[in-house]
């Protein structure tokens, strides 16, 4: 009987030992960060020595070290619990200037998947006795970006150097007649918080010159992406918005990769076509704003500036009052302004928004657009020439017309290829469209959601595409594996194509369509394309 119960209390004992056991394993143990202050100052041509302890009881599996949103230094661990941390910083002048703060974020994971991070900001001031240090316009190494934080309003004619790094904290405005400079190579990067939605304005009478090259590209990217003058690919740092940073206001989840800063906005002095027939008209969402928000006039041939081989990326922002900001608006801008090369990826909004104006593009192409790829209205009447438009959650093209008596004349869309899926339309004819579509590829994939060319718009069904016209249009089945694409394409999907104006080819025997040979030189997304040659057909 006694050997009988003090087996029963050993197996008691057991019991509790290992549901003590599970219980510990239960427990979120977390990550420590010690010894790394929340702020420090350090004179100019000073040297900064910091060094602090990382804790986590699961173990580490990664340490990562950012300065003002560039990865600086990466460490792949192996479970240990303690890790001890060294940081050395120079405020060399040349470099940096006294009053320049810079944000050292500390990330780490452990091997249980929990991650902590730390700011610590680093605030540079003037040594004794020493004179303000002016900025060096010296184009500093790739290797070694300045990074410059853009907080204010620009008033007087700037320049963003080459090697260089902007981050704008908010919405920043080139005012009349300033005339911003972006130098090859040089990275903006929108800042990505709950404050303010960044962007970068171009007002009437001010003027932009972002001249990129085919290997010094300009690109315009969110301050979570990591990457640095001389680097094209995108580094997206968005593994520590796991949590899904919500914002009630702009109704944002920023553990997604699109929307993560505002765009590029251009405002011209050329006629639109607006409500009320009016001569100038306030940005969609930026009313509030007043003249720095206006577009419009009676300049057709207004000078906006010059953008070559741009990149935009992760924009479409809400602002407060809840409007998403296309990655790329142009509204107003006449034909003196020089639009070529443009590539956007990752847009949560419009690709490109077209409002009024004169202003040609060419060589442009888009693609993971959560809206409409390109987005035309208020009688712009200007050249999309040589595009290439892919994936798009609304339409590849939405096309509308003048919103007053005013008519500049039909748009000219053509040279271009469209493989929209999933999307509702290919070409979405809205009200009073004025376009003319020539030129253009079509590309269909069996047993994926496909959009059509839609001619109807409203409960009433009407026809609204009587001011457009389609010409030399074709359309390729790229993928059918099991047979499935309906043998009446045409019905199904270009039902009111007029017979002579589309014609159905096989798999790259297209004549028409964008110009190739001119992405290739500059574009990176063409060049993922090329090495996933089954997603896109032509390439």
């Amino acid at each position: 009987m006694k050997n009988s119960f003090l087996a029963y209390i050993f197996w008691i004992l057991i019991l509790l030992i290992l549901n003590s056991c599970r219980e510990e394993v239960e427990l979120d143990n977390g990550i420590i960060i010690e010894g790394l202050p929340e702020q420090v100052e350090v004179e100019i041509d000073s040297e900064l020595n910091l060094e602090f302890t990382i804790d986590a009881l699961d173990g580490l599996s990664e340490i990562r070290l950012s300065l003002n949103g560039i990865e600086i230094e990466s460490n792949k661990l192996s479970g240990e619990k303690s890790f001890s941390k060294a940081f050395s910083f120079n405020a060399e002048s040349g470099k940096f200037k006294a009053a320049e703060e810079l944000k050292l974020v500390v990330f780490a994971r452990d091997k249980d998947g929990d991650f902590f991070e730390k700011l610590c900001l680093i605030k540079i001031i003037e040594s004794k006795g020493s004179s303000p240090i002016q900025e060096n316009p010296e184009s500093p190494s790739p290797f070694d970006p300045k990074i410059i934080r853009v907080k204010e309003d620009i008033s007087e004619d700037q320049i963003w150097y080459t090697g260089n790094i902007y981050i704008l904290e908010k919405r920043i405005t080139v005012k009349a007649p300033s005339k911003l400079t972006i130098q090859k190579g040089v990275i903006v990067k929108g800042e990505t918080n709950l404050q303010e939605t960044s962007a970068l304005v171009i007002s009437r009478g001010a003027k932009i010159d972002a001249q990129g090259t085919s290997d010094q590209p300009i690109i315009f990217t969110s301050s979570l992406d990591l990457i640095s003058p001389g680097e094209t690919n995108p580094k997206q740092n968005f593994s520590f918005l796991d949590m899904h940073w919500w914002d009630e206001v702009r109704e944002v989840d920023y553990s997604k990769e699109k929307g993560l800063w505002g765009g590029l906005i251009i405002l011209g002095k050329a006629r639109g076509s607006f409500p009320g027939d009016a001569i100038e008209y306030s940005l969609k969402g930026f009313e509030g704003f007043g003249e720095s928000a206006k577009y419009g006039g009676m300049n057709n041939e207004d000078n906006s500036g010059i953008l070559k081989n741009i990149f935009i990326r992760f924009a479409g922002n809400r602002l407060d009052t809840g409007k998403r900001i296309p990655s790329f608006t142009l509204a107003g801008v006449g034909s003196g302004t020089i639009i070529e090369n443009i590539e956007i990826y990752q847009g949560a909004e419009d690709g490109i928004a077209i409002y009024g104006g004169k202003v040609n593009l060419s060589t442009v192409i888009l693609s993971q657009i959560a809206e409409d790829g390109v987005q035309i209205d208020q009688g712009w009447s200007g050249d999309l020439d040589n595009f290439i438009i892919l994936n798009t959650g609304d339409n590849g093209i939405e096309i509308e017309g003048p919103k007053g008596t005013f008519n500049n004349g039909n748009y000219r869309l053509k040279n271009g290829s469209i493989s929209c899926y999933p999307c509702k339309g290919y070409l979405s004819f809205q009200e009073n469209s004025n376009s003319i579509v020539s030129t253009t590829l079509f590309s269909l994939a069996a047993g994926l959601m496909l959009g059509e060319i839609l001619f109807e718009f409203g409960i009433n069904k009407t026809p609204k595409y009587q001011n457009s016209s389609l010409e030399n249009l074709e359309v390729m089945i790229f993928y059918d594996p099991y047979g499935k694409m309906p043998s009446d394409w045409k019905a199904a999907f270009f039902k009111d194509v007029p017979e002579d104006k589309i014609k159905k080819v096989d798999f790259d025997k297209h004549s028409v369509g964008p110009y190739l040979n001119k992405f290739i030189s500059w574009s990176w997304f063409y060049h993922v394309l090329v090495e996933n040659s089954a997603y896109i057909p032509g390439i």
